[in-house]
């Protein structure tokens, strides 16, 4: 019994910490559109165009490759790209395939005529694999780095000469 609540003290210590290392960015709720998603941000005075072409140079520049999406009515983009070798070795099964990041972006307009950029971002597993290709979806706390992404996309439109 002894041992079992040392255990229990030690794991309690151990989520603890983990709580208090990754903390928490903003108690503030997001509402409207974008707020389900990891990262988003707001691009007014830019046409659906435009806002798809900043996204697009910024996610290339960052490593990612555009792929193809099916036509559909929505403006909607996806990239992807290889991660390192420590998401591999951490997230892979046994066989250490390698993990890939696959973001898929999505611009909704709104009544006021500005864009939502919106972007979610899964772990692949198996990429390719039409029998065992595996998404996990990233949660909210590492949503940092996609974030930079949109704002350095909606930077770009609003440089002089933009």
């Amino acid at each position: 019994m002894n041992k079992v609540l040392h255990r229990a003290g030690w794991l309690l210590a151990a989520w603890l910490c983990c709580v208090l290392v990754t903390g928490c960015k903003s108690t503030k709720l997001k509402t409207g559109p974008g707020a389900d998603s990891l990262a988003s941000v707001e691009v007014q005075g830019h046409t659906a165009l435009e806002v798809a072409r900043a996204v697009s140079e910024t996610f290339k520049t960052a490593g990612y490759e555009a792929i193809p999406l099916p036509q559909n009515d929505d403006l909607r983009m996806q990239f992807e790209k290889p991660a390192g070798k420590g998401a591999s070795i951490l997230y892979s099964d046994w066989s250490f395939k390698p993990i890939w990041y696959r973001a898929r972006i999505r611009l909704i307009k709104t009544e006021a005529g500005s864009y939502i950029v919106t972007c979610n971002v899964w772990r692949v597993n198996d990429r390719g694999n039409p029998h065992f290709e595996e998404e996990h979806k990233l949660p909210g706390m590492q949503g940092g780095p996609y974030q930079e992404l949109l704002e350095q996309a909606k930077a770009k439109l609003t440089a002089p000469g933009n």
